[in-house]
């Protein structure tokens, strides 16, 4: 449970904009409304939040290796997002994370559906993104197998789930033919694997690149593709061996093609964030990790100009995108007295 307390915390911090007041109750179950504070802030309460997980954590039981790899993952998680990037080598290298080890959330009818599932193959109210505002990834054209779609209706999409026959978005947006549907998660009851060894490596190739190691970098980001059965999403359908109707086709063997150094750190880096981009699609690392490409070096980002990493010019239902670079805490939290909103716009 403190895991899990660390998780909410960190998930404030990547997601909401500076200002984020964490109440609590007393004793007598009265709310202690607390003062708005600083991501560096809650991030800090993570970390110690997940040490407090490990303490807890006795050695010999039979639990205790699954919280001593879901701490490891997530504190250097929280560590890249605060620039840490030593510690997060420290933490993600002192616990040899398994390749396979997945931290699963199980969905079924009998308490609630798949949302990612409900929201967009059943609801059409979110629909996946393709190259979207100038900048956006190719998420659909790349026709990459760890993030199959499917056009909504289409002989592919009745393929996984014979009940996918939405065409077009909620509000008609989309016409027929445009609608496009995930199948990472195909069914209303597929899981969804939160913390995984796909992010150990993950963390560990951007320790290497970080630190000048390009060949330990360029290694790790090889050993996720070379082994996909073993690293992607535990619902997705998609095989690396056996070529699945309707999902894009992996090459004979299990691996997808090899990288090569593009021979920059920039290129490296965009590669490093596309790699993420599709291994961890749609787990909420995304926005976190756009935020870490435009934050000052200073703070322990990358200082990427917003306009190459942020969506932006027409947007298509009319003006143009924003220039926020995160959620806007939610108008409830004015219930809290000493909460006046954002402290600031920054990343």
């Amino acid at each position: 449970m403190y895991w899990v307390r660390g998780w909410a915390e960190m998930t404030l911090a990547e997601n909401f904009c500076n200002g984020m007041p964490i109440s609590s109750l007393d004793a007598s179950n009265n709310i202690v409304y607390g003062d708005p504070q600083t991501n560096v802030q809650i991030y800090t309460r993570a970390i110690a939040t997940f040490d407090t997980a490990l303490q807890n954590a006795p050695a010999g039981d039979a639990r205790a290796d699954t919280v001593k790899w879901l701490v490891a993952i997530e504190k250097a998680r929280v560590q890249l997002d605060l620039g840490d990037v030593t510690g997060a080598g420290t933490t993600i290298s002192a616990v040899a994370v398994p390749d396979n080890f997945k931290f699963t959330m199980f969905y079924t009818q009998a308490l609630g559906d798949n949302q990612i599932w409900a929201l967009n193959n059943s609801a059409g109210r979110w629909m996946p993104g393709n190259n979207e505002g100038i900048v956006g990834l190719n998420f659909f054209s790349a026709n990459d197998p760890r993030v199959p779609m499917c056009i909504g209706g289409s002989a592919a999409c009745k393929t996984f789930d014979a009940n996918q026959t939405r065409t077009t978005s909620f509000d008609n947006n989309f016409g027929p033919g445009t609608f496009l549907v995930q199948l990472n998660w195909p069914t209303r009851e597929a899981d969804i694997s939160i913390a995984t060894g796909t992010e150990a490596r993950l963390i560990e190739a951007e320790v290497a690149l970080r630190t000048g190691d390009i060949a330990t970098w360029l290694a790790k980001l090889n050993q996720l593709r070379a082994n996909f059965p073993t690293f992607k999403q535990v619902s997705n359908p998609c095989s690396a061996t056996v070529q699945v109707s309707g999902c894009p086709p992996v090459p004979v063997g299990g691996a997808l093609p090899a990288l090569a150094d593009p021979g920059t750190q920039a290129a490296r880096e965009d590669l490093l964030f596309r790699e993420r981009a599709f291994w961890l699609w749609s787990t909420g690392h995304r926005l976190a990790d756009m935020r870490r490409l435009v934050r000052p070096t200073s703070d322990g980002g990358f200082g990427r100009a917003e306009n190459t990493v942020f969506p932006n010019g027409p947007y298509y239902k009319g003006g143009s995108y924003g220039t926020d670079k995160f959620l806007v805490i939610p108008l409830a939290e004015q219930n809290n007295p000493q909460f006046h909103g954002c402290l600031d716009r920054n990343p």
